[in-house]
């Protein structure tokens, strides 16, 4: 599971907030807060830390502490916790967790925070149990604040009293009760809901400088600190403009409408300008928190946030392309029953979504593979079933299982916790190192048991074995087991070292030994050179000798007579130098050291140094007056100091070049991303508009089509009434109908106009 790097930031102060598993309370009874703070200060006093203030509501538990240098805040929470849980569980007869997994954590800087977070946590209980007598609550450190002494005769709880001091010095004309004062309501959640969006709080330079530590810490090995800078910086040129290839032309002319949102989405895809890295952190910081409470990958337990934190360069961009690995695994792992078999057995987890051994383990994964774009599910698939390959060739092959019992010292047994570690390990290894394969491990596995049968059979291989690494060739003794695994570890490291090899190498020691043994003056000389006794019960000397035979087996050409000519070449020279005054005075004035064998700086550079420098014969034979050699140190120095300038501005010249290479590459790199991007872009625009132009003019022709159809159809009508008024019946029928009316009309008006009269 991924996690934070454990650094150890010393202007830093860490606020911890500790809740019940389900908001369920974790302190029921005043006994159980005062137990709570009993455990808290004896582990204080163990283990050294500083707490500067506490709080215990019945939900929650808050600490502002500084840990020790050899104490981690992880293992501080997981002691208190841990103890508490079995005496809540004790008490109240129950199981499982009492806390939840995850606490929060958060980053303060000490200088501009200490006092603020003081206040904020004494005064916790104001936001969640008003109201309440600050200086009678006996279960936060207000009390210690406000008088001489702290509240351990009335509560138990721990001795904050330095930290008190401490925190007191920071006062500038103000009491603490002023602090709190001004405190307010507001102001308190204000500070609760910066805690619970920010990892980090306090000045732009404190950020500043703990990213950086971050970000080193988690650098890939070699990358140098330059590099990483120079990639942050890069920057286009501000009247940076990419050249767009010219627009096609669609079959169809688009109407005037579909041509100006065209020209209107082109006009949007101009080149922003880069934003500085911390300010793209602290922009995406409301959306890690969704995305860390979402997925359940707090702060505290690294996660992606952390991630994103100590690696300011990366964006939401890259994040919206690797957020879906995670989903990507599951379902692959849900569909490959051998790939969910290699997962299960490496992790100890079965595939199920409401495992939480299993969300972490495929956490894990998800952050290996955004750390290593490169690494995709495919990739993945042929590399998970390796474990599950070596547990099968373990199984299969007894000499191989032997030889892996014999280096581990575990049996080969799926139910052992031990062995499946190991086995993950190796696994991890495999995956790490691609080209890594089981038939190479099948190979490599049995050196160890070589190793030991050829021990066993060569006495006097057994024998130089046992001087050097003083240990008993006895399987029963551990530091033998050691001293083995660390042999084939490096047998495995170097893959052309073989038993045969390690037969020549190993008696190089015991001969050294035997040498210096019989030649005083050698073993006066290595005396010198490393300061230890010749003498096997010596630790130093056996350190010296194993550094002196590493060095021996890494160069084949350096023999026992050649070390018996070089040895005590380093005697002479301090013989000599003692002699010399002159010689002595040259020394110490190119070395800037002192003849003294005492000072470590002289016998490293007395180890760098040849003969002295013999004097100047004429051609008479007569010995010529000795050159001063003050004056050969003074032209050896500007010697090196022309030589040091001249490498300095020709070092720098390289790395100028290799900057501005790196930055053209950089930026042909953006052009061309930009480039693609921009081409896409264009061409979904024109596809979309192509298509909705084509599906215009379909519904366009549609339309018409049905105006004929219905136009023919009325046509039809007419004809049809016309012919139906030009037939003889219809026309006797009309002439009968106007008949008709004419009567009726009459019959109307000659009723009105008798209507009066007959009235």
């Amino acid at each position: 599971m991924g996690r934070m790097p454990r650094i150890q930031i010393e202007t830093a102060v860490y606020y911890i907030l500790s809740g019940g598993d389900n908001n369920e309370p974790i302190f029921v009874a005043p006994e159980d807060s005062a137990t709570y703070l009993d455990i808290l200060a004896q582990y204080k006093t163990e283990r050294q830390f500083k707490l500067f203030a506490y709080c215990l509501l019945p939900g929650t538990i808050s600490l502002l502490l500084e840990p020790s240098p050899d104490t981690a805040i992880p293992e501080i929470m997981h002691n208190l916790n841990s103890k508490y849980t079995r005496y809540f569980n004790n008490k109240y007869n129950k199981t499982g967790h009492l806390f939840q997994e995850r606490y929060r954590m958060v980053l303060a800087e000490k200088a501009s925070k200490l006092l603020e977070m003081t206040a904020y946590i004494n005064l916790r209980p104001q936001l969640h149990i008003p109201p309440y007598d600050m200086a009678t609550y006996a279960y936060s450190s207000y009390p210690a604040y406000i008088k001489d002494n702290d509240i351990t005769g009335v509560t138990g709880g721990p001795d904050i009293s330095g930290q008190v001091k401490e925190v007191l010095a920071y006062l500038k004309g103000q009491t603490y009760q002023e602090i709190i004062t001004q405190t307010d309501l507001s102001r308190l959640k204000d500070i609760d809901e910066e805690l619970a969006n920010k990892s980090m709080i306090g000045s732009e330079t404190f950020i500043k400088e703990v990213r950086l530590k971050m970000s080193s810490l988690r650098a890939p090995k070699g990358q140098r600190n330059q590099e990483i800078e120079i990639v942050r910086n890069v920057k286009e040129p501000a009247d940076y403009k990419p050249e767009l290839e010219p627009k096609p032309e669609p079959a169809p002319q688009p109407k005037p409408e579909l041509e100006q949102q065209l020209k209107t989405a082109t006009q949007t895809l101009t080149r922003p300008e880069p934003e500085p890295a911390h300010e793209i952190t602290l922009k995406t910081e409301p959306l890690l928190e969704h995305i860390n409470n979402t997925t359940g990958l707090g702060n505290e337990d690294g996660g992606i946030a952390s991630y994103m934190i100590a690696n300011p360069s990366y964006t939401l961009d890259t994040l919206k392309q690797q957020l879906p690995i995670m989903s990507g695994i599951h379902q692959a792992l849900s569909k490959d029953a051998s790939l969910k078999s290699a997962f299960e057995t490496i992790y100890d987890v079965n595939v199920d979504l409401t495992d939480q051994d299993y969300r972490h383990a495929l956490s894990s994964l998800a952050s290996y593979m955004i750390a290593n774009p490169s690494y995709n599910l495919d990739i993945l698939k042929q590399q998970l079933p390796i474990t599950s390959s070596i547990h099968r060739a373990l199984s299969a092959d007894a000499s191989l299982k032997s030889a892996f019992e014999t280096i581990y010292d575990i049996n080969a047994d799926l139910t052992d916790q031990d062995y499946r570690n190991t086995l993950s390990g190796i696994a991890n290894y495999m995956i790490a190192n691609l080209s890594y394969t089981p038939d190479i491990l099948k190979q490599q596995l049995p050196i160890t048991s070589s190793v030991h049968r050829a021990l066993s059979a060569d006495a006097s291989l057994k024998s130089a074995f046992e001087t050097i690494y003083a240990v008993t060739v006895d399987l029963t003794d551990q530091d033998y087991r050691n001293t083995l695994s660390g042999i084939a570890n490096y047998m495995i490291a170097n893959p052309s070292n073989t038993p045969d090899t390690l037969k020549q190498q190993l008696p190089i020691m015991n001969g050294i030994h035997r040498a210096l043994s019989k030649d005083t003056s050698l073993k006066s000389a290595f005396k010198t050179i490393y300061a230890v006794t010749v003498d096997l019960t010596d630790q130093g000397y056996q350190n010296a000798l194993s550094g002196l035979a590493n060095y021996m087996i890494a160069n084949p050409g350096y023999t026992l007579d050649t070390l018996k000519q070089k040895l005590p070449m380093m005697s002479s020279v301090h013989q000599a130098l003692l002699a010399d005054k002159s010689l002595k005075s040259a020394f110490e004035t190119i070395y800037a050291v002192n003849v003294d064998l005492t000072d470590q700086d002289y016998r490293q550079a007395l180890s760098g140094t040849k003969q002295p420098i013999p004097d100047i014969a004429h051609n008479d034979g007569k010995s010529a007056p000795r050159i001063k050699l003050k004056h050969i140190a003074i032209i050896m120095i500007s010697l090196l100091a022309i030589i040091s300038i001249s490498s300095a501005f020709l070092f720098a010249h390289i790395k100028i070049t290799e900057m501005r290479e790196f930055f053209n590459k950089e930026l042909a790199r953006k052009d061309a991303e930009f480039n693609n991007r921009l081409n896409k872009e264009k061409e979904t625009i024109s596809k979309t508009l192509a298509d909705k132009y084509e599906a215009d003019m379909a519904a366009y022709r549609t339309s018409a089509q049905r105006a004929e159809s219905e136009k023919e159809t009325y046509r039809q009508m007419a004809e049809w009434a016309s012919r139906l008024l030009r037939l003889p019946s219809v026309q006797a029928t009309s002439e009968r109908i106007e008949q008709e009316k004419q009567k009726i009309e009459a019959t109307l008006a000659s009723t009105q106009n008798a209507a009066p009269a007959k009235k």
